[in-house]
């Protein structure tokens, strides 16, 4: 079970690399039409702006999944070098995870709420909004999922909290 999990997880590493490379050199490919275009005389086309906003929209939060999955945000980590004794630095690890799963839990319901309620459409493709606005449960679902195995690891100290270890245990990159 353990292996499948660990399968599945590099699956979703390689999966959101190759998303986030898609979708930011189809935002530059993009950019640079639009501006080729605009500085030609010619004017850019009706529909990038729409697809930049939808290719955006989705690197953002996606990239900040796989950031998430890594581990790769910043942190600030002033209360954790305060802390003296390793079972006060596995508490704060553990209530820090635990607001940070329940953030991403209310993100991902709202979110959710918020993508199934749109009902506004694209100018150009006249696609439903909610295309765009469902990058946001998407993401916060996967960095939901990935807070609360840090959360079990920590409970099973299989995880050491960021002061106690170099860095918080890095999970294998995809590359």
């Amino acid at each position: 079970m353990k292996n499948l999990l660990i399968s599945l997880d590099s699956l979703v590493a390689k999966l959101l690399d190759l998303l986030c490379i898609g979708l930011l050199t189809g935002l530059f490919a993009l950019v640079s039409v639009a501006i080729g275009t605009r500085l030609s005389g010619f004017g850019s086309p009706a529909w990038t702006d729409e697809v930049v906003e939808f290719l955006l929209a989705w690197l953002i939060f996606l990239g900040a999944a796989g950031l998430w999955r890594s581990r790769g945000h910043f942190r600030v980590d002033l209360l954790d070098q305060l802390a003296r004794d390793a079972r006060t630095k596995r508490i704060l690890a553990l209530a820090v995870e635990s607001l940070c799963i329940l953030f991403l839990a209310v993100l991902t319901y709202y979110g959710a709420l918020f993508a199934a309620q749109a009902t506004d459409t694209s100018p150009t493709f006249s696609l439903s909004r909610f295309y765009w606005f469902a990058a946001m449960p998407v993401s916060s679902s996967l960095m939901l999922i990935y807070s609360l195995v840090l959360f079990w690891e920590l409970c099973r100290g299989e995880a050491l909290p960021a002061s106690l270890s170099a860095s918080l245990p890095q999970r294998p990159s995809s590359h």
